[in-house]
This record gives C-alpha cells, structure tokens and sequence, in this order.
C-alpha cells in the first residue's frame, strides 16, 4: 500500500477544503432563493406582469369590419392612452370573417407582431354583443374587448420624473473609462435617493438582445405586452471631466549656486448641467474639484440636483425629538445636520411673472439621529418647529462646523467646493 506524502496529504485538505466552501457558497444560494421565493417581492421588487382589462366599447363604420376594427381601436386607446395605425388591426381583421353576435374572436399570436410595437397593449380577444345596421348603409357594433396592459414593476415610473445620466466626456467630446466610471456613481447615488425614475442609456446591447425573445415570437402573447415600455426621460445630465494641470518652473540663485524647482497647477475639474429634454432648456450647470473618490464627486452633483428638483421635507412633526424626513437610505446620515425653513406664500418674478419659489423663513436646526431606507428621523437642536399637519417644511443644506480663525494675522484658504450653480425654482 503507498503511504501518503507530506505533499499529498497537504493537496488532500486543500482539495477537501475546497470542496466544503463549494457547498457553504451552494446551502447559502439556496437558502437565498428560498427566502426570495418564500417571502415574495415587495412593492419595490414586484413582478412584472400584464393585466387584463376589459371594456364595453360601441362603434360604427360603413361595415362590419370596419366597425370592429373602429372598435378595438378605441379600446387600445381607452386602456392604454396610446394612439395607433388602424391598419395593424385592420390586417388581423382580414383572418376573421365571423361575425356572428356572441362568439368570442381570438387572434393568433403571429398576427399580434404589428399591434404589439405600436401600443403597450395586446388584443387578446373581443366578442361582438350586438350587431345594428344604421341608416346611409353604417353599421353599429357592441363590443366586450379584453387588453392584456403590461404593469411596470414597483412603484409607477408616473408618479417620478426621469432622468438620464450620461457618460462624462472630455473637453474634446470623448468619452473616456474614467467618465464611464463616474456616470456609473452618479446612477447608483440618484437611484438611492427614490427621488427620480433612472433611465438606461448604456446597456442597449443587452436590451435589444432580451427584446429579441419577445419579438421573434419565443415567449407567449402576454410577454409581447412588455414591447414599446422604453421611457424618454425628463431630464438628462451631461458632463465634462477636466484633467488636473502643472507647470514645472526653475530659478537660479547666483548667491547659493543652487537652482530652485517650483511645481503650480490646477485641480482637476468635473463640469455638469441638467437640461430638460422637451425644450432643450439648460435649467442649472456646476462644476466641482475633481478632488477625491468617484463616489465623493457622484454625491456632490447628486445632492445639489436633489436639492434643486426635491428638497427634503419634514413631514411630520408632531414630536419635536423625532421629526420625520421623506428621504433615507445612503443619501442621509445619521449626526448630519440641517437648516429648517418654513414655506410661505409663492413669489413671482415682476418681469417674467415666473415663479420664483415659495418665502422661506428659517425656524430651527435640526440633527438627523436615525436612518431607514425610505425615511429618517430627525430631533430639533435649536430653535421650534410648528406642530401643525398643513405646515410646509423645507431642509436646505447641511450645517457646515464653524472653522476657528488662525493666530496670526496670515492664513491660508482652502479653495471653495462650492458649485458654481444657476437655480430655477423647481420647488414650490
């Protein structure tokens, strides 16, 4: 018998130990979906899925046919809101020529490709309740059509407005990995704040690749109800990265001999604007020192974007040691500190009669002492807050601790972060 090496033995536990971490990663997969599967989604991770709706529709053309088709195009538009060529429905009419009241008409699958492309609806079937012939040779039908809608997961892209981010370039219009990067941290920070829709703009390939199933016919009718959900989005943000530079300068000392090197530069920089996509309009522009992680700089654009289009509100404060804010999650943390100002009555530019926002008066500070993913809860540190439900009110920027001034009559100064930033009242 061959008595094993102290090679072997050693090749032996590694190779067991493998295969232990193989089965704990294996237990703790499955111990996900479980609970996954178990537990179900929630509102945030819900499953997408197409509804069924059926509506009672009347209408008339110079036949059946055309009454019908009339017909199913008014349902479409009634569930969907969505206004489509009658043509396509007219070609499904062409492999259905019974019209007999009462029966139900289904159309096949194939036939649904040219529908499914102009709505986010999907005819399933229609029964003709009632067939009257009218006067000048029209025909009036009653139909019961029922419309598999798709519903979008989570909470409803209508209740948020959309925005896209797009890769940062540099000053020549390139995109580089370093604006891919950055573009990629200001999603994520965005996303967290549940503030807006986010919209894709960089996986079109993985798109098209999906959407190709449901095209070509490989999934059943209901799915085909996902095809034209692309969003277009209320807002985009673009960006320029700005490389750091220096200058390198030499001076000689004829007293010491010596030649003296002296290195001056600027920071690097990150310019953004936010533009609304309907008008094209620039509504506000920044820039930052490219001064620290990715992340760091995401969050800066992201938060004074938050600010601008959704400040946080308290909204609740019965009880002044744990006043509710409407935001939580990576976006507030706990210790930070906040200006609470009351809103007034809406001002109006003399000029333009724009809306200039509602008054604010400050009232209080507040300090955050706890943070949940969707809220936080926040005590009053100095100053009253009214407890009334109809009070509106607004935080602005954190508190920024109070610098003590140098001893001696020279000091230096830090360069400002502050972002050169033109506001519009979006909040009112």
């Amino acid at each position: 018998m061959q008595v094993p090496t102290r090679k072997h033995s050693i090749g032996l536990v590694q190779k067991r130990s493998k295969v232990r971490t193989i089965l704990r990663v294996r237990h703790f997969a499955a111990s996900l979906l479980t609970l996954f599967f178990v537990c179900g989604f929630d509102a945030t991770f819900g499953t997408a899925a197409a509804a069924e709706v059926t509506v009672d529709i009347q209408a008339t053309g110079a036949n059946q046919n055309e009454a019908i088709n009339n017909g199913l195009v008014q349902a479409i538009q009634q569930v969907t809101g969505v206004r489509i060529n009658r043509s396509a429905i007219y070609d499904l009419l062409q492999t259905d020529q019974s019209g007999s009241d009462g029966a139900v008409h289904k159309f096949d699958e194939k036939l649904q490709q040219n529908l499914k492309s102009d709505s986010n609806g999907v005819i399933k079937q229609y029964r003709i309740v009632n067939i009257d012939r009218l006067q000048k040779s029209e025909v009036q039908v009653q139909l019961l059509v029922t419309i598999e809608k798709y519903t979008e997961v989570g909470v409803s892209s209508e209740s948020r407005r959309k925005i896209a981010v797009m890769p940062f370039s540099d000053p020549s219009g390139k995109v580089t990995q370093a604006g891919t990067t950055l573009q990629t941290s200001l999603i994520s920070y965005i996303v967290k704040t549940r503030r807006f829709a986010v919209l894709d703009r960089s996986n079109s390939e993985a798109y098209f690749q999906e959407m190709s199933l449901i095209t070509t016919g490989q999934t059943p009718l209901s799915e085909q109800a996902r095809v034209a959900q692309v969003l277009s989005a209320d807002y985009l943000i673009t960006g320029r990265l700005q490389a750091a530079q220096s200058t390198l300068s030499q001076q000689y000392i004829p007293l010491t001999g010596e030649t003296v090197s002296r290195v001056t530069g600027t920071p690097g920089r990150v310019d953004f604007s936010l533009m609304e996509v309907a008008t094209r309009q620039v509504k506000f522009t920044g820039h930052f020192d490219a001064a620290g992680s990715n992340e760091v700089i995401a969050e800066k654009i992201g938060s004074v974007i938050i600010e601008a289009i959704y400040p946080l509100r308290v909204i609740d404060a019965s009880d002044p040691t744990e006043l509710v804010i409407n935001q939580g999650g990576d976006s507030v943390k706990v210790g930070q500190k906040f200006t609470a100002f009351l809103l007034g009555a809406e001002q109006f530019d003399p000029y333009t009669k724009e809306s200039l926002g509602k008054r604010e008066k400050e009232a209080a500070q507040i300090e955050v002492i706890r943070v949940l993913p969707k809220m936080s809860y926040a005590k009053v540190i100095k100053g009253t807050l009214p407890v009334t439900i109809s009070a509106e009110i607004v935080l602005r920027k954190p508190i920024e601790a109070s610098v003590p001034k140098a001893s001696t009559s020279v000091r230096a100064t830090a360069p400002s972060q502050e972002p050169n930033i033109v506001k519009l009242p979006f909040d009112r």
